[in-house]
């Protein structure tokens, strides 16, 4: 078995540098890092027997919320003076300003939600726990949380309880992934760009092929010259129209051709795709792209979402974009607006976790060793598909970008991987 997989990855090599010898394409060095999302928990519950099954989903969640807890608390700074800080809740004391790090909790109110896409009620209230309690909240920025985030408050306990707040502090970023230090001469002579894609929804019957032509027709060169700095294509989700048996085989058709121009695509699966539900998600299977499968993994990775790898130098992370969508529904703008999907795409990056609705609104894998929605290090490219519209922006070091519908707008995103412009 071992030499026949060895023989396989020698011909993905063969046939991935004939398909790219008569076109000479930007390139930039590819290493994988969504192997902590391929998790023992979610491996095994792709098993057939039933007991292993059953076995992983008689777990508790308390464990995800203590592991993300235990490792997003090692990140926040313990060095503010005149304030009591405080290692455990149940250490707090009356009438004295403290610092104490927890998990957030909301609890909905009774009263009629703000608006028809909004789960926030007026009289929602902010709870804080940990191991040892839990303390409610006194604060104007009820709405900006939800359930799952790990924040540090400062303030003071009063009589009955409630602790009042003065400022809630965020985790910070492990640095970026270390950079990759290999030099590989780019023979086009441009910087090598990656195209964010989402949302191609093959099989839709209200989908037109005619802007899935015009990019395969882009892509292959006929339109412009400037295609071939296309290095790598990121498809976000929502690839197959409500897992349609068509449109797995108009998707495979499409991979097909854009493979066949050499061009290396990773494909990560969404919502409504034919994979598992809970996060993280498995990869589309094998059997769905049979054709397409054929190109090997040099040219075609089926990945997990969320994905993350090393493009280049830069350290790539993103979702199909259901984390945002269903964070939109719990968290307001500070001016009680309606958040927009950029800024939910903020919000969990200054968060430090891809996904702290799950497991309370997304559906997670019960991880008993850690969470792996957690934002390790800090992305250079932060992106999330599936959305309304187009939209982008620098936040600190790291690029953070909406990648719109394909089925709804015809839009994709070029990516300068040098400049991330």
């Amino acid at each position: 078995m071992t030499g026949a997989m060895t023989a396989q990855n020698s011909n993905d090599d063969d046939h991935y540098h004939k398909m790219t010898a008569s076109t000479t394409r930007s390139f930039a060095p590819h290493v994988p890092k969504w192997q902590r999302f391929q998790t023992s928990v979610a491996l095994a519950s792709m098993k057939t027997s039933e007991a292993s099954t059953n076995t992983i989903y008689q777990r508790q969640y308390s464990h995800v919320y203590a592991n993300r807890l235990n490792e997003l608390k090692k990140r926040f700074s313990q060095t503010r003076s005149n304030v009591r800080h405080c290692e455990r809740i149940l250490d707090l004391v009356e009438d004295e300003p403290s610092y104490v790090v927890g998990t957030l909790v909301k609890e909905s109110g009774t009263n009629d939600v703000v608006d028809d896409n909004s789960k926030c009620r007026p009289d929602d209230v902010l709870v804080l726990e940990d191991e040892s309690g839990r303390v409610y909240l006194q604060t104007e920025r009820v709405q900006e949380y939800c359930t799952g985030v790990v924040v540090a408050v400062q303030g003071i306990v009063k009589e009955g309880g409630r602790m009042y707040v003065d400022e809630f502090d965020h985790p910070s970023p492990h640095l970026s992934v270390p950079n990759n230090e290999s030099s590989i001469e780019n023979p086009a002579q441009q910087d090598p760009h990656i195209l964010l894609l989402s949302a191609l929804e093959c099989g839709d019957p209200e989908t037109s092929m005619i802007q899935r032509d015009m990019l395969l027709a882009y892509l292959q060169g006929y339109l412009t010259s400037t295609a071939s700095k296309v290095s790598r294509i990121l498809i976000a989700g929502g690839s197959i129209y409500e897992g349609e048996v068509e449109g797995a085989k108009q998707l495979d058709a499409f991979l097909v051709q854009v493979c066949s121009s050499g061009i290396p695509v990773d494909i990560l699966p969404g919502n409504k795709d034919p994979t598992t539900a809970n996060w993280p998600q498995r990869p589309l299977h094998s059997s769905l792209l049979p054709q397409a499968d054929v190109y090997g993994s040099k040219l075609l990775a089926k990945t997990p979402n969320p994905y993350a790898s090393l493009i280049g130098n830069k350290y790539i992370l993103g979702t199909d974009g259901r984390n945002t969508e269903d964070l939109l529904q719990f968290v307001r703008s500070p001016s009680g607006g309606e958040l927009t999907e950029l800024e939910a795409l903020q919000s969990t990056l200054d968060w430090c976790h891809m996904c702290p609705t799950g497991p309370d609104s997304v559906p997670t894998m019960p991880h008993a060793e850690s969470d792996p929605m957690i934002i390790a290090n800090q992305p250079n490219l932060y992106f999330s598909g599936n959305c309304t519209k187009f939209d982008t922006k620098m936040a600190s070091e790291t690029r953070l970008v909406c990648v719109p519908k394909f089925s709804k707008t015809g839009e994709a995103v070029l990516v300068n991987m040098n400049s991330l412009s």
